[in-house]
């Protein structure tokens, strides 16, 4: 009998988790539906993705992956990912105290990577909206 009963809990657990999940997939949908919460968590997203960036590049991946979540669909985060790239680059330059737009440029390969990662690393973590 302690067979039959360890059979029927095995058997439960997995729809426990379906139904969890399926609790969990009806809250962000509700979240998303509302554009009022939404747009606050997507500034609330924008503004700790640019302070964790800002000290540390993966953050520019946290980033995406933040303001990604925030959105109803996968082009539209892949979008915000972008915006959230050229913001933290636009962010970059005019807060760089030594040189300007131009001269980062001038910079050669150096300028390039950080360009590339800036566009490329947000919009990799924007990604995660595709999955959830």
């Amino acid at each position: 009998m302690s067979d039959a009963t360890a059979e029927s809990g095995e058997a439960d657990a997995p729809g426990d988790r379906d139904g969890l999940l399926a609790a969990l997939d009806r809250r962000v949908a509700a979240f998303r539906a509302d554009d009022r919460r939404r747009r606050i968590a997507l500034v609330v997203a924008l503004v700790a993705g640019v302070g964790v960036a800002w000290l540390h590049w993966l953050g520019l991946v946290f980033a995406g992956a933040l303001v990604g979540l925030t959105r109803r669909s996968l082009p539209r985060a892949l979008a915000a990912g972008v915006a959230v790239g050229v913001i933290v680059l636009a962010t970059f330059v005019l807060l760089s105290p030594a040189m300007g737009a131009g001269e980062l440029l001038a910079l050669g390969q150096p300028a390039y990577v950080a360009v590339g990662s800036a566009l490329a690393l947000p919009l990799l973590g924007s990604l995660t909206r595709g999955v959830v």
